[in-house]
């Protein structure tokens, strides 16, 4: 008899590799979800952090401290947060990224705190592309995974742990489900690069 041996599990791995670059935040506006780009610098929403100054940032292994509010842009709804925690290991997400933008279709995973359920994973696909902006315009990407209040501000993945952006806001109303919107990294990147952070290599 031919025992199969068991299959591997490609998102099980993405998630573990990506898990510890996100963090749980807690402001005054309720709970959200925060990337770790540098050492002690964390991007989120803006409307994550809200109006505060300081909002509370637990990592995956339960350390929790305070981060400030180093940079906020409302109308591209990015805020980087501060944290000077020296007996904290940080894990930055590693920010590679396609120059184009991903292919209706493809797989996407969201990793965040859909009603504060800390560092849950869901899948989708690519639904479409937007265009959004109070300033200017530029372009969201449109997913289908399953993203609830706590996902703002987590991380979009594709299918090879590339990081797509950040979740930033949904649809609701009756009959609308899965309609969902991501900032693209280049956004996002950009946005980091006007804070004057350097990007991991």
């Amino acid at each position: 008899m031919v025992v199969k041996a068991p299959d591997d599990c490609p998102v099980c791995v993405l998630y573990e590799t990506n898990r510890g670059s996100v963090v749980r935040i807690r402001s005054s506006t309720g709970i959200g979800t925060g990337l770790v780009v540098g050492q002690g610098r964390i991007v989120t929403n803006a409307h994550v952090v809200g109006t505060d100054s300081e909002v509370a940032v637990e990592t995956n292994h339960g350390t929790v401290f305070h981060a400030s509010i180093l940079r906020s842009e409302v109308p591209h709804d990015l805020a980087l947060l501060s944290a000077d925690q020296a007996d904290i290991k940080w894990f930055p997400a590693k920010m590679v990224m396609s120059s184009r933008t991903p292919r209706i279709g493809s797989a996407v995973f969201v990793i965040g705190h859909p009603v504060g359920l800390g560092w849950t994973l869901t899948e989708g696909v690519v639904s479409g592309t937007r265009i959004a902006g109070e300033v200017g315009q530029f372009e969201l990407l449109q997913i289908d995974a399953a993203v609830s209040p706590g996902n703002s501000g987590g991380p979009a993945l594709d299918a090879n742990g590339q990081w797509l952006g950040l979740v930033s806001s949904k649809l609701v109303g009756p009959g609308l489900e899965n309609i969902s919107f991501v900032i693209p990294a280049k956004e996002v990147r950009a946005f980091l690069a006007r804070a004057e952070i350097p990007e991991k290599k």
